[in-house]
């Protein structure tokens, strides 16, 4: 189609202000496309519907049109006064460029649009924010030519455009890994929620880990119209998880897929019986022993409940809120905010209270000296507030530890119920918090009866055990038992046996934290401490305890190296003198008792083999191999006989003496010589002792 020149535009021999008439042909409340042939209906007698229909499906024309219907205008505001010079020509072009508006669907336009698409979805923005005047101003000082989508567009054509692509990009790397990596565990967890506005949702994330870096994604965060039940919520994670390519194991691909829910008895009956292996979420079991705990002590729930009035007195009332702050300045304390609980928060009722606690001096204050109508705790109730808030501090660390993302959970879990249990029982024996002690009793046995089976879990234990900050410290002899046993087929093929010869035991620094508890175990760990330096030791995550050695070291070198000729001389008769002894005492051995000697050590060297190799759980195999190695010690114990064997046990050594009783003894004659030079003077003793 040839291009329209810069004319004016007549249609019926009538003059035509707007340039787009040069693509449209004009009828009877209507107006025909020259290019499409595409009729579009007038009712308001405007060309908007014809530039939208430019912009839309013809491009080109859209940007031509653009740029004639600029110059038009401008040449009609030039006509007006009198012939520029060549300079001021020169400007007329400049102003042109930029008045011209970029093309919506041009590559600078959409990169604009979906930065503003990111925008809006990172942080959390209302569509709306596209139109609000304050954004447009930023926008025409930034970009004068781009033209801001309306609200619509970005809701219906280029956020869902964005979701589309990001969702590609990640669905490729999840598949890639799970395929490429082979994968043999992948994690997911799921939640149903009611929106404010009454919608239902389910949300499902992603973890795993690859190359031993660990990766997490959210998902699906889809509106579920159908009401929660078992068969509804199976049937969305089933849809969710094919949408994603997450595979059910096979085969040929094994891959354990582990999902973590909250303790609702819908989403119980909605994984049981399918492939997905079910974890219970221990943040929720938490707070539901901290709710058991509270529902048992009825005072503990009163205070709760005048401190969420007080709080919320503060928050209601800017003027109240104005002199608490006045009252905070006057008494010299920290200007901190009250905090208002939520209900489905975790910890915020002990973050609502810790910070009552604090400002407890200005809020009595405030309260006595103003009119308001609401009651002031007495100081027995906050007394009892304070004890609350020591005792729930751990309980609201933990639940924080164990909400984490950017790290696996799995094996804090045994650690963090063995903390929680020594701390809260420290409140108990300490006595000290006497108000808040029933209630401390009170979540100790919570804790007990929502988490009883909690060490000896399959997955709990392995994870623990597998941890290098825990290991086996926190099992008893039945729990380490079990775990090993778990874990005996990966242990049996690269593990050792540790020798149990040098234990070093480890410094703690106490810093109030519940790990502290774990601080105050001794581990098999291998500390290196340089003589006289500070030196630090991983005892934990996140956190490093510096081992001191004193100037005491100083004294205790210089004592040694003063006697270090008497201990030599002592340690060296002891040692020699016990020798002697059993050489002097050693009998004569037979042929026999040496073949049997020799017998009894090879075949329990050949038991302990067999059982730590064959594993001591395989019995049926155990018994034939010691049965055959025992009709082989037969024989050769009959053949020793022969030889002068008479089964006696005190012929086997041929020593009266063992080394530790000649070592005794070797002590004794030198200590009482040291006793005779101490208590005389004279040679005849000395002699005589000797």
């Amino acid at each position: 189609m040839e291009k329209p020149k810069e004319v004016d535009v007549k249609v019926d021999g009538r003059r035509k202000r707007s340039k787009v008439w040069a693509y449209f042909e004009e009828g009877n409340g209507d107006a025909t496309c020259m290019h499409c042939s595409k009729k579009l209906k007038r009712p308001t007698g405007t060309t908007s519907t014809l530039k939208n229909h430019l912009s839309r499906h013809h491009i080109t024309l859209y940007e031509e049109f653009l740029k004639l219907d600029a110059v038009s205008k401008d040449a009609s505001l030039a006509s007006t006064s009198a012939l520029k010079s060549s300079p001021k020509q020169q400007t007329l072009i400049s102003m042109v460029k930029k008045k011209e508006e970029l093309p919506p669907q041009g590559k600078e336009a959409k990169a604009i649009s979906d930065k503003i698409a990111q925008m809006l979805a990172l942080c959390h923005l209302p569509y709306q924010f596209v139109e609000e005047r304050g954004f447009k101003e930023l926008m025409a000082h930034i970009k004068p030519n781009y033209r801001i989508p309306v609200s619509t567009t970005f809701s219906r054509n280029i956020v869902p455009l964005l979701y589309q692509s990001e969702k590609k990009m990640l669905a490729s790397v999840l598949s890639e890994d799970i395929v490429a990596a082979q994968l043999n565990t992948i994690s997911l967890t799921t939640d149903n929620w009611t929106s404010r506005a009454g919608d239902g949702y389910a949300s499902l994330t992603c973890h795993y880990s690859r190359d031993f870096k660990y990766k997490s994604f959210t998902l699906a965060n889809v509106v579920v119209l159908e009401s929660h039940t078992a068969v509804n919520i199976r049937h969305t994670l089933s849809e969710m998880c094919k949408d994603w390519c997450i595979p059910p194991p096979t085969q040929s691909s094994p891959i354990k897929v582990f999902i973590v829910t909250d303790n609702a008895r819908n989403l119980q009956a909605a994984i049981n019986g399918t492939y997905w292996i079910r974890r219970q979420c221990f943040a929720h079991t938490l707070q539901l022993a901290i709710k058991d705990a509270k529902t048992a002590c009825p005072n503990i729930t009163q205070i709760i409940s005048k401190s969420r009035a007080i709080v919320g007195h503060y928050s209601r009332s800017s003027t109240a809120n104005a002199r608490l702050h006045a009252v905070q300045k006057t008494m010299d304390l920290p200007a901190l905010k009250l905090i208002q609980d939520v209900e489905t928060r975790w910890s915020s009722e002990y973050a609502m209270l810790d910070r009552l606690v604090c400002l407890r001096k200005a809020v009595a204050a405030e309260l006595a000296s103003s009119n308001s109508d609401i009651d002031s705790l007495s100081s027995t109730e906050w007394k009892l507030a304070g004890g609350i808030v020591e005792v729930m501090r751990p309980f609201a660390e933990a639940t924080t530890e164990a909400c984490g993302n950017a790290y696996p959970t799995a094996s804090m879990i045994i650690p963090i119920l063995h903390c929680l249990e020594a701390t809260t029982l420290a409140h108990i024996q300490k006595n000290e918090l006497v108000s808040a002690v029933p209630f401390a009793r009170s979540l100790l046995k919570s804790l007990k009866s929502r988490f009883a089976l909690y060490k000896m879990d399959e997955i709990n234990a392995l994870c623990t055990i597998v941890d290098p900050r825990y290991k086996a410290a926190l099992f008893n002899e039945e729990e380490r038992f079990h775990a090993i046993n778990l874990l005996r087929q990966e242990l049996l093929s690269y593990v050792a046996p540790e020798t149990q010869a040098n234990k070093t035991p480890k410094t703690a620094v106490l810093t109030g934290s519940m790990w502290d508890e774990l601080d105050k175990i001794t581990i098999d760990v291998l500390i290196v401490v340089a003589a006289c330096t500070n030196t630090f030791h991983p005892l934990r995550n996140g956190r490093v305890v510096r081992i001191f050695c004193g100037t005491g070291g100083r004294r205790y070198s210089t004592a040694l190296a003063i006697n270090v000729g008497i201990i030599g001389l002592v340690v060296g008769y002891t040692i020699t003198g016990a020798f002697i002894f059993i050489f002097i005492e050693k009998k004569e051995v037979s042929e026999g008792n040496i073949i049997v000697m020799k017998l009894r050590n090879e075949t329990v060297d050949f038991l302990w083999n067999l059982t730590y190799v064959l594993n001591v759980f395989d019995e049926p195999h155990w018994k034939t191999a010691v049965s055959l190695k025992l009709m082989d010690y037969q024989e050769e114990v009959v053949k020793a006989i022969s030889k002068g064997f008479d089964g006696s046990d005190n012929n086997l050594g041929g020593s009266q003496w063992s080394f530790s009783g000649a070592f005794l003894y070797s002590l004794t004659v030198i200590t009482t010589i040291g006793l005779a030079l101490r208590h005389s003077s004279q040679m005849l003793p000395y002699l005589l002792t000797s």
